[in-house]
């Protein structure tokens, strides 16, 4: 048995602070859905549930991560993916995470739930947590 990597979890505050910095264009190499020029526009297409929107977001903690609206959910709620373009954990990279929220409720504060619950494993059936980015957090 090796030696085990103690996890580097970027606590969910500090990449939703910096949510609200912009990034013009996209880090995807320009392919993908545009990002939304304001918080107000992000909170607007979640709301709406605005399949396609994406929203950009400078490092804060060493990890820079895209939020991109996937689309309604069966039971309403709007579906999110969250990717880390660059993370201190290079496995962590380019593998989505995907949650939904209440379009109704507030926005920032069901962000932060679900990404902390998401990827503590505190609230994967709450916010209908999957994707990659779990297979790789609970391999730790």
């Amino acid at each position: 048995m090796g030696v085990a990597k103690p996890m580097v979890v970027i606590p969910a505050a500090a990449v939703l602070l910096a949510l609200w910095s912009l990034r013009a264009g996209s880090m995807m190499g320009g392919e993908g859905p545009p990002p939304c020029d304001s918080q107000a526009c992000f909170v607007d297409a979640v709301a709406a549930c605005e399949s396609g929107t994406a929203y950009m977001t400078r490092s804060a903690a060493g990890a820079t991560a895209q939020y991109q609206v996937e689309g309604a959910t069966e039971d309403g709620r709007c579906r999110l993916a969250l990717i880390y373009i660059t993370h201190p954990e290079p496995a962590w990279r380019e593998k989505p995470l995907f949650f939904a929220v209440d379009p109704g409720g507030d926005i920032g504060a069901q962000l932060e739930q679900a990404v902390e619950g998401c990827l503590t494993g505190d609230a994967n059936s709450e916010f209908q947590c999957d994707g990659p980015l779990l297979d790789v957090t609970e391999d730790r």
